[in-house]
This record gives C-alpha cells, sequence and structure tokens, in this order.
C-alpha cells in the first residue's frame, strides 16, 4: 500500500514538472489587469537551513503602475506547497484587508493554482490554509487566483530581494506577521 502510495507521489509530480516545463516555453512578460481591476504578483523563497520562508507581493493597477508592495517572513515551513499556499492567502487577506475590489492573484506556483481549483490532489500538511484561500476566494467573487510564468513575476523577487538588502529579518510564528511597505523610487 505505502509502495503504490508513493509511486503514485512521483507520477504526481512527474506530472506536473512536465506542465510547468511546457507552461514555461516561451518567454513570459507581465501584463495588466483588465481596466479597472489589480493584480497582486506573489512569489515565495525557501530558506530550508532557518525553517522559514519570505513572501513578496506587489500590487499594481491595470497600467502597470506600483501601487503597494509587501515582504513577510513566517517560519516553520515543512514543504514548498506550504510556502506558496500561504502566500497566496496573505495575498488574500491583504486585499480584502485594503478593501481592494476587483483583485488577480498571480502565482508561479501551478500546483497551488490547480490545487486550489480542485484540479490536483490537496496536501495533507496545506489542506486548512487551501481551505481558507478558497472560503476568501468564495466571500469575495471578484478575486481571483491564477498561475504566471516565473519570468512574469520577476517585479515581486526583485521587491524581495530590496527587503533582505535592508535586513528584514524579524522572525514570527502564528502571529500576524510585520509587513514593509516600499515606495516606488526603490524599483527605479
Amino acid at each position: 500500500m505505502v509502495t503504490e502510495w508513493q509511486q503514485s507521489q512521483r507520477n504526481r509530480k512527474d506530472r506536473n514538472r512536465s506542465l510547468v516545463e511546457h507552461a514555461n516555453k516561451k518567454p513570459a512578460k507581465w501584463k495588466p489587469p483588465q481596466e479597472g481591476q489589480l493584480k497582486i504578483n506573489v512569489d515565495a523563497s525557501l530558506s530550508r537551513e532557518s525553517d522559514s520562508f519570505g513572501l513578496g507581493m506587489v500590487i499594481r493597477d491595470d497600467n502597470g503602475m506600483f501601487l503597494l508592495g509587501k515582504v513577510i517572513r513566517l517560519q516553520h515551513v515543512e514543504i514548498a506547497l506550504d510556502a506558496e499556499t500561504r502566500g497566496v492567502l496573505e495575498a488574500l487577506k491583504w486585499a480584502a484587508g485594503e478593501d481592494l475590489r476587483d483583485v488577480r492573484v498571480e502565482i508561479d506556483s501551478l500546483l497551488t493554482v490547480q490545487t486550489l481549483e480542485g484540479h490536483a490532489t490537496t496536501v495533507l500538511e496545506v489542506d486548512h490554509v487551501i481551505q481558507k484561500c478558497r472560503n476568501y476566494l468564495r466571500e469575495y467573487p471578484n478575486f481571483a487566483v491564477r498561475f504566471v510564468q516565473r519570468q512574469a513575476n520577476k517585479i515581486v523577487t526583485s521587491h524581495y530581494n530590496i527587503s533582505i538588502s535592508i535586513s528584514i529579518s524579524t522572525k514570527v510564528g502564528n502571529a500576524t506577521p510585520p509587513s514593509l511597505y516600499l515606495p516606488v523610487s526603490h524599483f527605479h
């Protein structure tokens, strides 16, 4: 029974890797959302040595204008999918807390998006986070989560690297994480 489960997990990983490789064949650029919408790009960066991860999030409008950026550092991450799904959850919470109306959250984790949409099996370690994300998406019908190629998420990586360079080192367990808002001038 365990061997069958392990083989099933390997097959699922191979299938997902194939989908990601196919999606990454053509170069991608960031595309603005439709008129009147906002887009939040999210990226997670794992540090296996310190059992923590950082989340970078950037909100831009339909003209591509940078509106807000946020960086969060959390600890106790078991798997990469945990970091990615928690990133989506934090973006949804942030959008709701800022009273944003029409939001597209983009993340470069195909498995996270497929799991949220019910097209992939929920991993037990992240099931509670997936359920919270789904609750936000039901409560806010004008919020959506989409997969985006890594190349189209570069602004988030830049944002996260800036936060590292100015030494955001606060580590938080289950408490509300600290945030950093950076002005547009940091990206020019």
